[in-house]
């Protein structure tokens, strides 16, 4: 679906597209171009407003004006859902099973895996890639420069940058940093990643923490700025090393290694 676009409920589930105020000079383009229907399916040109019932919530006068830019085909179930109050650009990938909820904006050329859920409020830049299973939680923006592999968990309001000394005054698009996100890693509510750090698998970065250098696999920090409270196992649990340098995950009953300040399972 384009951006940004409101919709007119029409009977049966289907909606009727216009471009919103800000998009007035493109609303005979938009208008020529797309339909949603409920499933968020976008149709090719054709047909005429006969082939629509107008709910008894809207006036059939409001719409009728629009007659020739109505479009319709046969129904289909789109491949992700997405809330008629998000906006989605053109030039995005999304891949099967993807949920997008209330008032978030995918942006074009970023790439979204399989099965993601992408809370309200979500922005999602240029050129970022989701792997499959996200799940990013309310009022998350991710900026141009964040990568995040499979699945990751970003907790409600937590914030990365992607420019290490803004100015407003100074245009840095060609400086953005990168922050990759490892798999299975978690980010706790209102935590902050400064830009050009990484984050490592299966690590769990504490609510509120400030993380301002890379993170290793499996561990536990917390703090601002943030420091390494411990390890923690894929279950999410604290793992205790006994002599030999070995852990068991009280829930998954996995085992894991320390060696040389490096854990891995076994």
């Amino acid at each position: 679906m384009p951006v940004p676009l409101s919709a007119l409920v029409l009977s049966h589930g289907y909606y009727f597209v216009q471009p919103c105020t800000l998009l007035l000079r493109r609303r005979l383009q938009a208008l020529q171009k797309y339909i949603a229907l409920s499933c968020g399916l976008v149709l090719p040109i054709g047909g005429t407003l006969a082939h629509l019932k107008v709910d008894s919530l809207c006036h059939s006068e409001h719409i009728s004006q629009f007659a020739p830019y109505i479009v319709f085909s046969q129904r289909m179930q789109s491949h992700y859902t997405a809330h008629p109050t998000a906006v989605v650009d053109e030039g995005c990938t999304i891949g099967e099973g993807t949920k997008i909820w209330h008032f978030s904006h995918i942006m074009p050329n970023c790439t979204i895996g399989e099965h993601c859920n992408i809370g309200q409020n979500v922005v999602i830049s240029p050129q970022v890639v989701l792997g499959n299973n996200v799940k990013i939680q309310n009022n998350v923006s991710l900026y141009t420069g964040v990568t995040c592999e499979d699945d990751v968990f970003l907790g409600p309001s937590c914030v990365f940058t992607n420019v290490t000394n803004p100015r407003s005054a100074i245009n840095r698009r060609d400086q953005y940093a990168k922050t990759n996100v490892g798999k299975g890693a978690s980010v706790g509510a209102n935590a902050t990643i400064v830009c050009g750090h990484d984050i490592g698998k299966y690590a769990f970065i504490g609510a509120g923490a400030v993380v301002t250098k890379n993170v290793p696999n499996y561990s536990l920090v917390v703090g601002n700025p943030a420091k390494q409270l411990g390890w923690i196992s894929e279950y999410g649990h604290r793992l205790s090393f006994d002599a030999q340098g070995e852990a068991v995950c009280p829930e998954s009953k996995d085992v894991y290694i320390l060696t040389n300040g490096n854990v891995s399972k076994k």
